[in-house]
């Protein structure tokens, strides 16, 4: 009877495995499909902070204090966080391939 008991947790165990990663697939989608969207507004933050547009706003601006992007440190503080961030996934990820 024991063995009965112990099979019926270890089956029961793996049953609520299988039902929670088929969750989390769910989550981890979006999650995907959100990163994909983060990535283009990323790149187009990037060229705009790299061209010669956001120099010229700067300079044209630079009195607007409530303006973050302006800022000299604001768009690539988050532009090399992003970065961080999606090495850091690829890593995570690398890791269980």
């Amino acid at each position: 009877m024991k063995n009965e008991k112990e099979m019926t947790n270890r089956v029961l165990k793996f049953n609520d495995l299988l039902t929670d990663i088929n969750q989390e697939m769910q989550v981890l989608a979006q999650y995907q499909s959100l990163l994909i969207k983060t990535q283009k507004k990323v790149k187009e933050l990037s060229n705009y902070y790299y061209s010669t547009d956001w120099m010229s706003d700067f300079q044209e601006f630079e009195s607007i204090e409530s303006c973050a992007v302006l800022g000299e440190d604001n768009a690539y503080n988050t532009l090399t966080e992003f970065r961080a961030l999606e090495i850091k996934l690829l890593k995570t990820l690398a890791k269980n391939l």
